[in-house]
């Protein structure tokens, strides 16, 4: 029997799998932001970190 965080880790690679992160529409939204380069940037942990790599790419820290 698996334990939870095994559990929840199991379905976070079936997740993945299954979505596919549309770039374009994360660019737009964070586009509309206005966030000036070197901003700091909260991203609570409430999904699979698709915004990480764009956040990084843009200076925010």
């Amino acid at each position: 029997m698996l334990n939870t965080k095994e559990c929840f880790n199991d379905l976070a690679d079936k997740w993945d799998a299954l979505v596919k992160h549309d770039t374009d529409k994360i660019e737009f939204l964070l586009g509309i932001l206005r966030i000036k380069k070197g901003s700091y940037i909260l991203d609570v942990g409430c999904g699979n970190r698709c915004f990480d790599r764009t956040f990084v790419k843009k200076g925010w820290k």
